[in-house]
């Protein structure tokens, strides 16, 4: 079977509560391949694990896969009420005005009426970065890449330390030893209940890597990992989403 995969987070209305027992159905929405991301053959790595039913969780029900500027358009649609339920979006895409196209207004309201009403969003990596002209999009990501500040370091190999094995999304990730790049000098924004899950020292400067940020009903995971093949391969890095998918999708 063709699973379709979903890279970037849905939005839509307030959808009824989900049991975290059943196959989650996942919207992936991502970029086109470019000079410095493989968005899908990356993200391929990972839909793969979860269709094969690895790390302990379900095969996805169902995986949607967006990824040209037009697929934008098809978001508020696919989350609105009456549509097919979605139970995460994960945003592992670079959007914007100035990388190929933007959500609109739509598209804009639709996601942030999903995640509010108690939907999954995960946002990887180059997400961060994404939709600048939509100023609500890093207080749903709870951090901003902030041009001519925030920069990262070359694909390298990177010590990732868990700050809270507690939490469903860390629970069994002791750390993680990946080749990634790292993201430096984010813009992290103040949300009551913001909740820092692992970090990465860099010329002794602690940076975030991952963190957890409920919003409204729903629940947004954000990791700055996953630049390309190396890192979704991984197979610490792959359980660390696969716990978020399942966290996400049982708000």
């Amino acid at each position: 079977m063709d699973r379709r995969a979903l890279v970037l987070a849905a939005a839509a209305s307030a959808l009824p509560a989900r049991a975290g027992a059943r196959e989650p159905r996942l919207l992936l929405v991502h970029s086109p391949p470019g000079r410095a991301h493989r968005f899908a053959e990356s993200a391929g790595l990972w839909t793969a694990a979860l269709a094969a039913g690895r790390h302990g969780a379900p095969p996805p029900a169902e995986v949607t896969r967006l990824e040209q500027a037009a697929d934008l358009a098809r978001l508020a649609a696919l989350l609105a009420r009456g549509a097919a339920p979605v139970d995460a979006v994960c945003v592992y895409a670079l959007w914007g005005p100035g990388h190929g196209g933007s959500l609109d207004a739509d598209g804009r309201s639709a996601l942030h009426r999903y995640v509010a009403g108690g939907g999954g969003l995960l946002v990887l990596h180059t997400g961060i970065a994404s939709f600048e002209d939509w100023a609500d999009w890093p207080r749903l990501t709870g951090a901003r890449w902030r041009p001519g500040h925030s920069r990262h370091t070359p694909v390298k190999p990177l010590s990732v330390q868990v700050l809270d094995p507690d939490h469903p999304v860390t629970r069994g990730v002791p750390g993680l030893q990946i080749r990634d790049e790292l993201f430096q000098r984010l813009g992290m924004v103040e949300r009551p209940h913001l909740r820092l899950l692992a970090s990465a020292m860099e010329r002794g400067v602690p940076e975030p890597v991952a963190w957890v940020n409920p919003y409204g009903r729903g629940r947004v995971f954000t990791t700055t990992l996953g630049h390309g093949p190396e890192a979704w391969g991984d197979d610490g890095f792959q359980r660390l989403l696969t716990n978020a998918l399942a966290w996400a999708s049982t708000a």
